[in-house]
């Protein structure tokens, strides 16, 4: 499979003072990279929503391939999932224009919903109804249009339940680290936890290779329910009584097969780690 981005070149990661932005430049930094760390706050500072800082800073940092990490407002307005998908194509094509040849978004398991009993491909039809999940779909969509449009490589990647070094929202970390988290005790609470350096790994080999286009599941493909995690972490949690039936697990196999990548990182072993301390 070609390579579209070497290591020794320019990648821009708009939205990089997140979790998973920090671990990308980290990881790109290690692979060889001239990786440019852009948000609103800093080190490079750059609003999305302002055209002319978008167009200054990407003049700057003129990357061969652009990583849009950007977070969502999460409205329930159509015209704010609007607002997200001019602010994401205004980055993207001046990103084109300065000679960007690679696109990579990340998007969400939200996209699917959580009502399904066995993994989801990318095949999947897109069931997710809340607004993050509309949001990411349309960010989706108009990444693949732009794509035709530009005659630029895109790919999305599909996150699923990140934890890890400043994951401060996911329920891994709070088992590990704390406050305790209430845990409903039950095995129809079912999710596919992903370490966010898997994740990172997992973006700069999507910045690399070229041919890889439409959709990917970054994710473990292994589903890990309550009462596995009450069992790793015992007496860190707050018990609580089950509530409705809840999976979102994925299929990994199209991101083995297209990036010769897999995650690491065993959640249960991460939380088991407690035990030794």
């Amino acid at each position: 499979m070609s390579d579209l981005v070497t290591p020794s070149d320019r990648i821009l990661v708009v939205g990089a003072s997140g979790p998973i932005g920090r671990a990308v430049v980290r990881m790109a930094q290690t692979n060889g990279m001239n990786a440019t760390a852009a948000s609103r706050r800093g080190p490079t500072v750059l609003d999305v929503s302002d055209p002319l800082t978008v167009a200054r800073v990407i003049a700057t940092a003129h990357p061969d391939a652009l990583v849009y990490l950007v977070g969502t407002a999460q409205s329930t307005l159509e015209r704010d999932r609007e607002a997200a998908v001019d602010r994401m194509r205004t980055v993207v094509e001046a990103a084109v224009s300065a000679g960007a040849g690679r696109v990579v978004l990340s998007s969400s398991a939200a996209v699917y919903g959580d009502r399904a009993d066995t993994p989801r491909g990318e095949d999947t039809e897109l069931a997710g109804l809340t607004p993050y999940a509309l949001e990411k779909i349309a960010l989706e969509e108009a990444l693949d249009a732009l794509g035709g449009t530009l005659g630029v490589s895109t790919v999305s990647l599909r996150i699923f339940n990140v934890f890890g070094e400043g994951c401060r929202t996911s329920l891994i970390n709070a088992l590990r680290e704390g406050p305790k988290p209430t845990l409903g005790l039950t095995d129809l609470f079912v999710r596919d936890y992903v370490h966010v350096d898997d994740v990172a790994e997992a973006v700069v080999r999507a910045v690399r290779r070229s041919s890889v286009t439409g959709s990917i599941n970054i994710a473990r493909g292994i589903a890990v329910d309550n009462l596995m995690l009450a069992a790793a972490a015992p007496g860190a949690f707050v018990p609580a009584p089950g509530g409705p039936a809840s999976y979102s697990v994925a299929d990994v196999s199209k991101a083995g097969q297209s990036l010769d990548w897999r995650a690491r990182v065993d959640p249960l072993d991460y939380l088991r780690s407690l035990r030794a301390q």
